[in-house]
């Protein structure tokens, strides 16, 4: 289904940024060739738009930005983000991107790292992968695909956290492990349409005397709290070999400590395979296990999803996409901030801040084939503004007027000379 969504432009054409847009090229056709000059030279509030490319590893401290791969660019960055030290207010938007972390000695090993961040973190259509942290010598397990301390507000939508895979190494067991996927710790994290999996541990090689690794964790938190929706999480495979050295696979979610509550709905956990070379064989991993005072709480509710084509030029056909259950009234709700509030009615987060830009804006009903697609031209820029960024969530109400949120997606429209 096809339709203007004209009670959206109104709004839109109202909002814009006076921030700059930064583009980053390693061709030398933007203003920066790497996305740490552009980081350190963006004021708070600048957008970096990145072309096609492999940046080196980059951090940001204690700035609000967003890195924003353009559209149908393959954009990548070789050796991690790290993401520290952001205040309220201070939100950092990560879209299109591939990060993995580096397999060198003395790098960052983790694709993301996020630390004592209290500005709301956004990672959206993303692919993260772990490295492997090797030492040089007897050591080479894989590292996490994200790992936080002290983040306040994380969300991930359609993206894909993985474990690195351990390599073979003399020591075996932890020394060629799989990294876990997720690793948090006193945190707040929500995954929307995710996949979330460990790293495998390594087989071994008994006539390179290399011994089998451990298998990773898909999800380790401690003292945090998760909401899941729409995902799939799932351990790493052990390692092993054919005679005697073999390893159960990874557990899907493990939680512990006194405060760790995870949320979930229409989410599947497994456990990873365990080895299973001949004479050799080992137990898959427990789907979830609880440890302390941790705890789980699967909510109802049938799949529905929310998309829209982003970034796009201002003049462009900008598409949004809703999966529900046919009959579901359809709205979008925006705002100029990310944000979290839990709606213990709705059991569900609202991942925008508050207020919203003129509440929520109905687009249509989901038809009989579950998917709505509304259809309608980016619009102008304010003047003097590069580039426009919302962050939008989807809203459905059922035919018994339940009211269920879904995925949250940034918008980003920018200005066609870009």
């Amino acid at each position: 289904m096809r339709r203007l969504a004209t009670s959206l432009l109104p709004i839109l054409s109202a909002a814009g940024s006076a921030q700059d847009v930064l583009v980053v090229d390693q061709s030398g056709l933007g203003d920066y060739l790497e996305i740490q000059a552009a980081v350190n030279a963006a004021a708070d509030g600048d957008l970096l738009l990145i072309k096609e490319g492999q940046y080196a590893p980059t951090a940001i401290a204690a700035k609000r930005i967003s890195l924003i791969a353009d559209e149908d660019e393959i954009v990548s960055i070789l050796g991690g983000l790290h993401i520290v030290g952001t205040l309220a207010g201070q939100d950092v938007l990560v879209v299109g991107l591939r990060i993995v972390g580096s397999t060198e000695p003395l790098l960052q090993n983790e694709a993301v790292v996020i630390e004592a961040c209290a500005g709301a973190v956004r990672i959206e259509d993303a692919i993260l992968k772990g490295g492997v942290e090797w030492d040089g010598g007897f050591n080479s397990p894989g590292r996490e695909a994200v790992r936080l301390s002290a983040a306040a507000d994380v969300a991930c939508a359609r993206t894909s956290l993985l474990g690195g895979h351990g390599q073979p190494t003399i020591g075996g067991g932890p020394s060629s492990a799989g990294g876990t996927a997720l690793l948090a710790a006193d945190s707040v994290v929500y995954l929307h349409d995710c996949l979330v999996r460990g790293g495998d541990g390594a087989d071994g090689d008994l006539l390179q005397g290399c011994l089998a690794g451990w298998a990773g964790i898909g999800i380790h938190a401690t003292d945090s709290e998760l909401y899941l929706a729409n995902s799939s999480v799932r351990g790493g495979d052990g390692g092993g070999d054919e005679l005697f050295d073999c390893h159960p696979g990874g557990t899907g979610m493990h939680l512990s400590g006194a405060t760790s509550l995870a949320r979930h709905r229409q989410t599947s956990f497994a456990g990873g395979q365990g080895a299973d070379h001949g004479a050799c064989n080992a137990a898959d991993g427990a789907p979830i296990v609880l440890q302390g005072s941790a705890s789980e709480q699967p909510l109802a509710g049938a799949l529905r999803s929310y998309d829209l084509t982003t970034p796009v030029r201002s003049g462009a056909p900008l598409t949004v996409t809703f999966t529900g259950e046919p009959g579901d009234a359809a709205y979008a709700m925006l705002s100029t901030t990310a944000g979290s509030t839990w709606f213990p009615a709705l059991e569900a987060p609202l991942l925008c801040g508050l207020p919203l830009l003129g509440g929520r804006r109905y687009l249509g009903q989901v038809p009989a084939g579950g998917v709505l697609t509304v259809t309608f031209l980016a619009p102008g820029l304010a003047p003097g503004a590069e580039h426009l960024l919302l962050c939008t969530q989807g809203l459905f109400l059922d035919s018994n007027g339940d009211a269920w949120l879904s995925s949250p997606s940034a918008m980003v429209v920018l200005d066609p000379g870009l």
